[in-house]
């Protein structure tokens, strides 16, 4: 996030950053704005992915640029989701850094990309319930979660 984000974010009440990226993703690349995280807001690096599990590159690597791959993390890294998910249940407000793989595209190709993956996304959401289910989720991060998505 741009420095001007930062400020503008206080306005909101931004407490947290919740990073979601690799390790290796983490840090400014060629072209990336300035930003330095306002004092006093925690980032905490909870990432999604272990790209050196064999099983994930296996099933995800090829598709990784698509939300087909997320079923297969759910289910190869159930682990990392649950944490993923309990950092944001109980950050507050917070943000998710967005120099990720797809920050540097243009308004075209995001558009396209989102053409091609609404079917993919609508699945996924529809089985929310289930897949936490699955990751055995408790209840009160399904509240925190729902609340973060439903409450101004």
């Amino acid at each position: 996030m741009e420095v001007a984000t930062f400020e503008t974010s206080a306005t909101w009440g931004l407490t947290s950053i919740v990073d979601l990226r690799n390790a290796d993703e983490v840090g400014r690349r060629a072209g990336d704005p300035d930003s330095t995280s306002p004092v006093g807001v925690p980032v905490r690096l909870v990432p999604t992915e272990d790209q050196s599990n064999a099983d994930f590159r296996a099933a995800c690597l090829p598709i990784l640029d698509s939300p087909e791959y997320w079923l297969h993390n759910v289910r190869i890294l159930p682990e990392l989701i649950r944490r993923a998910l309990e950092a944001m249940a109980g950050a507050g407000p917070h943000a998710h850094p967005t120099s990720d793989r797809q920050s540097s595209w243009t308004n075209e190709e995001v558009e396209s990309w989102l053409g091609e993956v609404e079917t993919f996304v609508r699945e996924f959401a529809d089985r929310t319930e289930t897949t936490l289910g699955q990751l055995r989720v408790d209840e009160t991060t399904r509240a925190h979660l729902r609340s973060l998505l439903t409450q101004p």
